[in-house]
């Protein structure tokens, strides 16, 4: 019950920009090495995002300390699986990468050794200070970006973006948005992944930030699979080809029945 309403009180946003608090860094900083893992697991924990199944049926009788290691090897061992299954056919080592929000780091991290540089971006400043506890890298650069576009990043600056479990929480409008700037930060030729819940519009639920219990809560939205095609298309992409995960290769998560979108950025730019 304490954990529980300390849960409550760190992960309300908003902006679905769960534990975004300047105070999460210096933080982990103050504690002693040796329990700093322990305070990042908890941290995370208190976002609705990252151990979805903590509160389940799935960890019978085990210690919170357990839990919360046991989802840490889960989310190791599925972004692995969509590191090695889903993106491995496009990395090469010569390659710059941008991670658009990739939360704690753990596919940056398995990205990062195929590749030359991952630029890993995240809407929360308390989730890429645990990433950068968990998961740093020499080749890895975690950003906290709060500002309404990409503009810490250049045009065409990147081989590959990618992006997971991130679309299905934003609205139609921000996912136009943001796909236009992955597009523009691509080189021409890049190539670009983004997961998407393929599904009857209808069926997503209505959250309004304005009330107080829906700032606690994960926005979850389905697209049809023509109005992906049309936001890509609108992004400036080309070449775009929808494909259900399964098909790929097996993901020991919700994305592995969902869908995944293959797009590059013509040499002509946007269209």
């Amino acid at each position: 019950m304490t954990w529980q309403l300390g849960r409550t009180l760190l992960g309300g946003s908003r902006r679905q920009a769960f534990l975004d608090y300047a105070w999460v860094a210096p933080a982990l900083a103050a504690v002693p090495k040796p329990l700093r893992r322990s305070l990042t697991l908890r941290l995370l924990a208190a976002s609705p995002h990252y151990f979805g199944r903590q509160w389940t049926s799935h960890y019978p009788g085990l210690s919170r300390r357990a839990v919360l290691e046991g989802e840490l090897d889960r989310n190791r061992v599925t972004r692995a699986q969509i590191c090695d299954r889903l993106l491995l056919p496009y990395l090469h080592p010569t390659m710059s990468v941008l991670d658009f929000g990739c939360g704690p780091g753990f596919l940056a991290k398995c990205v990062s050794t195929h590749v030359h540089d991952v630029v890993a971006v995240d809407i929360s400043r308390g989730v890429i200070a645990c990433a950068r506890e968990l998961n740093d890298g020499p080749n890895i650069v975690y950003l906290a970006n709060r500002d309404p576009d990409l503009g810490l990043l250049g045009d065409s600056m990147f081989d590959l973006v990618y992006s997971f479990a991130v679309f299905q929480h934003l609205e139609r409008d921000q996912a136009r948005h943001w796909l236009s700037e992955l597009v523009r930060t691509l080189r021409p030729e890049g190539v670009g992944l983004c997961h998407f819940a393929i599904g009857p519009p209808e069926l997503s639920p209505t959250l309004d930030p304005s009330r107080w219990l829906d700032r606690y809560r994960l926005r979850f939205n389905f697209y049809a699979m023509d109005e992906v095609r049309r936001l890509l298309v609108e992004a400036g992409a080309s070449e775009i080809e929808l494909r259900l995960t399964s098909d790929i290769g097996t993901i020991d998560d919700d994305i592995g029945a969902q869908h995944v979108a293959m797009f590059r950025r013509s040499a002509s730019g946007r269209s």
